[in-house]
């Protein structure tokens, strides 16, 4: 007969090691594992049988004979490593800034980075709120965010909830802005900020699990990995209406921010290793960060008239009409017919979806 407090520890043992279980399952992998093991094993069972009718030691020495004077053999190290042929985004040449911004396997590896940081940061804003951290705090995470959403809104990764909560945001967090772009200083014990501190944490756990929908909806591998918080995060965000509700919640979310957190570094690291095998070079830096901000498609100061355009995907491209040197192929005057100018008067263009150069040849 079990007592309540031994079914309690019971509980409590179960749900630790179903933790310990989903925190190994993301970084270990099981098959790969048992492989190795026996590799290891098959290997150390043949050198056995090899040593019962072989001597390993005088078969060497026959094969080996070394001089009494024999200088010692210079050992260097090895000239290439990974880390050597990194290449930051900034050093990328205009050719590789074209074949990479619209190559599907770059498209698709920032979607899921971003997407998986924009849960980390919601979640991370959720935890700060339940901590009672203090508001300038919230305020400079809150505004991160933000800047994210826009960035994720203005390449298409994101649906229309994300959008719409985006802006809801933005709408909170104007509310602890003093005007000037710095977070309002509440007075000791002030409780004027808690109406819009249990606003905040209710939009970042809807744009959480809006964009823990966006990456089921790509199809992408780490949304199983975190398929089990969603549903989870719409009641938090709807039934949360105190302090009390927002504690409890607490320990779910500071699972789901690690686990978010650390399939975005790792994907990060992927998205650029694949960027240097599509250009037969080692990783590059700052891909991601460059492709989210908009200066992956910036060619407003680029000379590119040595540069093959023929056929390239120029939609989404920002060039000037100072700046941007093209090719005499070019005819300059239909890619601006074909561009948009923002904002207008600037003589800084972006280029409209489906306009690709060989359609803008004089020839």
């Amino acid at each position: 007969m079990t007592t309540p407090g031994t079914d309690a520890t019971s509980l409590w043992l179960t749900a630790q090691r179903d933790r310990l279980v989903e925190d190994l399952a993301i970084t270990l992998d099981l098959d790969i594992g048992l492989r190795d093991v026996r590799i290891h094993t098959h290997h150390d069972s043949l050198v056995q049988d090899l040593a019962r009718s072989l001597d390993l030691v005088a078969g060497l020495a026959a094969i080996h004979q070394p001089t009494a004077h024999a200088p010692d053999p210079v050992v260097e190290e090895p000239a290439t490593t990974e880390e050597d042929h990194s290449l930051p985004f900034e050093q990328l040449s205009h050719r590789d800034q074209l074949t990479l911004r619209r190559h599907p396997v770059i498209l698709e590896g920032v979607a899921e980075v971003a997407l998986l940081e924009g849960i980390g940061l919601a979640t991370e804003i959720a935890i700060l709120v339940a901590d009672r951290a203090a508001i300038g705090i919230i305020w400079r995470r809150s505004t991160a965010i933000h800047r994210l959403l826009t960035r994720i809104k203005h390449r298409g990764l994101a649906n229309r909830a994300v959008r719409l909560q985006a802006r809801s945001l933005a709408h909170h967090v104007s509310a602890l802005d003093d005007g000037a772009g710095h977070p309002t200083e509440p007075r000791e014990h002030d409780q004027t900020d808690k109406p819009v501190r249990l606003l905040l944490f209710q939009s970042t756990m809807r744009i959480a699990a809006y964009l823990a929908h966006d990456l089921k909806g790509h199809e992408f591998r780490s949304h199983r990995q975190l398929s089990r918080f969603r549903r989870p995060l719409m009641v938090i965000a709807h039934q949360t209406d105190d302090f009390a509700d927002i504690g409890a919640a607490r320990d779910h979310l500071v699972r789901l921010n690690r686990i978010a957190s650390r399939l975005a570094t790792t994907l990060t690291a992927k998205l650029e290793a694949d960027a240097g095998v599509l250009l037969v070079r080692g990783p590059v830096p700052g891909l991601c960060t460059a492709f989210l901000t908009g200066a992956l498609d910036d060619f407003t100061a680029a000379n590119l008239q040595d540069v093959d355009l023929a056929g390239v995907d120029l939609a989404g491209v920002r060039w000037s009409l100072r700046g941007t040197r093209w090719p005499p192929t070019v005819d300059v005057e239909r890619l601006m017919a074909d561009s948009e100018e923002t904002p207008a008067g600037s003589g800084i263009y972006v280029v409209r979806p489906g306009t690709a150069t060989a359609e803008m040849s004089w020839a």
